[in-house]
C-alpha cells in the first residue's frame, strides 16, 4: 500500500504525470501532488512515477521502502505500412493476456526527455500483440515510430483500461475512426458467432481504408465503411457514420472509439434515440500533432537544442587531467586566474539547480544540469592542483620535502584566522572529486547526497577567500545564489501545498 507521494524540486512540467492520473497530479508551472487518495490509483501513479522523464516522483510504501516497478519488453516482430499514415506494429513478448479494449503505453524517448503514448490492442496472444499506430509527419511519436526497426526491443507498460467488452448476449454495434478500429478488432474476434455484430467504420478518404479483408472474415457480421470526402472515382458509401445510425436496433449494445469528436456526436446522437447510457462505451483519442517549427531563441531555450551540450561536459571532465601541468608550465594566465576559473565554475553548479526550478519551461536550463559534474570535477581538480604545485615548489626550490610541507599543513597557524577559508575549500575539493562518480554513489547510497552538501562549505568558504582579495563580483554572485535558491525553496514548497 502506498503511504506518500511527493516530487522532488527539479520537476520539469513536462505534464506527463497529470495526462497518466489526473486524480493524483497537477501540473500548473510545475507539478504537485493535489489528492492524496492513493488507494484507488495505485497503478496509474507507479506508471506515472516510471514514465517521469526526470524521475522526480517518489512513491513510498506503508513500511518505508520505495515500491519498485519495471516496464515490460517486447521485441518488434514487424512494421508495415497499412496506409500512408498508419502503421501495425506487431511486438513479441512473454505471458501477455488482455481483454478486449483495453490499451498498452510504448515508452518513448527523444531529445526532449522520456514520454509515453497509449495505442488500442487490435489482436493478441501469449506471445505477441499487434498495435495499428496513426501518425502526421514530423509528429513527436512519429519520430519515434519510425526510427523502429525490426528486432529491436521496446519498453512498454499495460495493458489496461476500464472499459472493455461486456460478455453478454445482446447485439453488438462497433463504431470506430482511423485507428479506432484496433480494439473494433480485437472485440470482433471475443465476441462469439452467435452474436449479432455490426462495424460501422468511417474515413476521410478511400486510401485511409485498412483491414477490409480481416473484417470480412467475422461471421454474423455487418460491414458498412463510408468516406466523407470520397475521389471522384470511389465506389461505396460516402458520408459521416451518423448518416448509419439510424437502423441500429434500440436493444443493441454500441462501443466508439475514434476523433473526439466524432465520439461526442455519435453519443449524443444515440441518447436523443433514447438510447440507454448503460449500453453505450465509448473511448476517445487525439493523434500526435506535427513537431512545428520554431524560432532560433525557443529552439535553443525553451526546446532546449543545443547538440554540444555533452561533448563539452566531457571537455570539463578531461580538462582536469591537464591542470597540473597548465598550473606548473602553462600560461601565466591560467595560473593567475586558476581559483577565479574554479570558483566561477562552483557558481554555475551552485545557481543551475534553482535557475531550472524556477523557470522548468526552459528546458535548455534542465539539459545544462548535466555540466554539473564535469565542472565540480575542474573546480575541485584546480584547487587539489594548486596544493600539489606548492608541495612541487617547496621541494623544487626551497628543498622542503612532500612530507615537511604536509606536516607544515596540519599546525595551527595554518587552520587559524583567514588561512582557514582556503584549508576548508581544499579539503572539501578533494572530498568532492573522489566522490564525484558513479561509484561512490553506488558504494556510499543514502550516504553519498550527505556527502555532497559539502559543496555548500565549498561555495561559502571559497566566496569568503576570493572576497577577501576585494573582488566584488564574489560578492554578487554569493547574493545572487542565496536569493535564487530561496526563491526556488518557496516555490517548491508552494508546488507540494495539495
Amino acid at each position: 500500500m502506498i503511504k506518500s507521494v511527493s516530487i522532488a524540486p527539479w520537476c520539469i512540467a513536462c505534464k506527463n504525470c497529470e495526462s497518466i492520473c489526473p486524480n493524483i497530479f497537477k501540473v500548473d508551472g510545475t507539478s504537485r501532488v493535489i489528492n492524496h487518495n492513493y488507494k484507488e490509483n495505485i497503478q496509474k501513479i507507479l506508471k506515472a512515477r516510471d514514465m517521469c522523464p526526470v524521475q522526480v516522483i517518489k512513491v513510498e510504501a506503508e513500511d518505508g521502502a520505495n515500491i519498485e516497478t519495471k516496464a515490460s519488453v517486447g521485441k518488434i516482430i514487424s512494421k508495415v505500412y497499412l496506409t500512408p499514415d498508419t502503421i501495425e506494429l506487431k511486438v513479441e513478448t512473454k505471458n501477455f493476456s488482455f481483454e478486449a479494449w483495453q490499451y498498452i503505453s510504448l515508452k518513448m524517448k527523444d531529445k526532449k526527455w522520456v514520454f509515453n503514448r497509449s495505442y488500442s490492442i487490435a489482436t493478441g496472444n501469449e506471445n505477441s500483440f499487434t498495435l495499428t499506430i496513426k501518425i502526421l509527419q514530423n509528429g513527436r511519436w512519429w519520430l519515434f515510430i519510425n526510427a523502429l526497426k525490426e528486432n529491436q526491443n521496446i519498453e512498454f507498460f499495460g495493458p489496461e483500461w476500464t472499459f472493455i467488452l461486456q460478455k453478454n448476449s445482446k447485439p453488438k454495434v462497433f463504431i470506430a475512426t482511423g485507428t479506432g478500429l484496433a480494439p473494433m478488432i480485437a472485440m470482433l474476434e471475443n465476441t462469439p458467432e452467435n452474436i449479432a455484430k455490426t462495424v460501422i467504420f468511417w474515413v476521410r478518404h478511400e486510401q485511409d481504408l485498412y483491414y477490409l479483408d480481416i473484417l470480412s472474415q467475422f461471421k454474423n457480421t455487418t460491414v458498412i465503411t463510408t468516406v466523407s470526402k470520397p475521389d471522384k472515382n470511389y465506389v461505396g458509401k460516402t458520408g459521416r457514420v451518423t448518416d448509419f445510425l439510424s437502423d441500429i436496433k434500440k436493444e443493441s449494445e454500441i462501443y466508439i472509439c475514434g476523433n473526439p469528436d466524432m465520439v461526442e456526436s455519435v453519443k449524443n446522437t444515440l441518447e436523443k434515440e433514447w438510447f440507454s447510457n448503460e449500453n453505450i462505451f465509448h473511448e476517445s483519442f487525439v493523434s500526435a500533432q506535427a513537431t512545428p517549427s520554431v524560432w532560433f531563441f525557443e529552439n535553443i531555450f525553451v526546446e532546449g537544442n543545443v547538440a554540444w551540450i555533452k561533448t563539452l561536459n566531457w571537455f570539463f571532465i578531461l580538462l582536469w587531467i591537464a591542470t597540473p601541468f597548465f598550473l606548473k608550465d602553462g600560461p601565466l594566465w591560467f595560473y593567475n586566474h586558476a581559483w577565479d576559473i574554479a570558483w566561477w565554475s562552483v557558481v554555475f553548479v551552485i545557481i543551475i539547480r534553482p535557475l531550472a526550478d524556477l523557470f522548468p519551461k526552459l528546458l535548455l536550463l534542465r539539459k545544462l544540469l548535466i555540466w554539473r559534474n564535469g565542472l565540480w570535477i575542474l573546480s575541485s581538480a584546480i584547487i587539489l592542483s594548486y596544493f600539489g604545485f606548492n608541495i612541487y615548489t617547496n621541494y623544487s626550490y626551497y628543498g622542503i620535502s612532500p612530507i615537511e610541507t604536509l606536516s607544515h599543513y596540519f599546525t595551527l597557524k595554518m587552520w587559524s584566522g583567514k588561512n582557514i577559508f582556503p584549508r576548508l575549500s581544499e579539503i572539501t575539493a578533494l572530498i568532492l572529486f573522489i566522490t564525484s562518480n558513479n561509484f561512490s554513489q553506488k558504494l556510499l547510497g543514502k550516504n553519498w547526497k550527505r556527502i555532497q552538501k559539502l559543496a555548500y562549505v565549498y561555495f561559502i568558504s571559497g566566496w569568503i577567500f576570493i572576497y577577501s582579495f576585494g573582488k566584488d563580483a564574489a560578492l554578487y554572485s554569493m547574493i545572487i545564489a542565496i536569493i535564487l535558491y530561496f526563491a526556488a525553496v518557496i516555490k517548491n514548497r508552494n508546488k507540494n501545498t495539495p
